[in-house]
């Protein structure tokens, strides 16, 4: 069920992420002149995603834990293996534009955004507040364990 809070961290994220999309697009047009699509989307997307995630953490998403370590890695895992996928599919835009359209690099990239968006979104929501939510589940379970084994 989608609730308002959802929609509210929906909103605040996708404002976020878009600053950081208009940064990312700017890197990326900047490595195109040195490396071909696949490796300027990967380097720019990378050197974006930590921005994102602190403002997301901090601004977007309820976290009463840790915030930086477990979940940071746990999403950098995610943004590895999601940032090859979405450069693989951004490739396959771009061929298929190609055949109508001259150097449709820009327009690629701004059609696959949405998926890339909402994924990233979904991800960070669960990583943050759900992992959060069991390692409180466990903090809770293993001192209840400690005081009962102290009777």
């Amino acid at each position: 069920m989608i609730t308002k809070k959802t929609i509210n961290q929906f909103l605040k994220y996708h404002f976020i992420s878009g600053i950081g999309w208009i940064l990312n697009l700017l890197i990326f047009l900047f490595f195109l002149k040195k490396f071909n699509i696949f490796v300027s989307n990967i380097l720019s997307t990378y050197i974006t995603i930590t921005a994102v995630f602190i403002l997301s953490v901090y601004k977007v998403f309820d976290s009463t834990v840790d915030k930086k370590s477990i979940n940071y890695v746990i999403y950098l895992i995610y943004k590895v293996l999601s940032v090859f996928i979405f450069s693989y599919v951004l490739v396959m835009i771009y061929n298929l534009l190609s055949k109508v359209l001259d150097n449709p690099v820009i327009l690629s990239k701004i059609l696959i955004t949405p998926l890339i968006s909402c994924s990233n979104f979904f991800a960070l929501k669960i990583i943050i507040e759900e992992f959060a939510k069991n390692k409180i589940k466990c903090y809770y379970l293993e001192n209840n364990v400690k005081e009962s084994n102290l009777y």
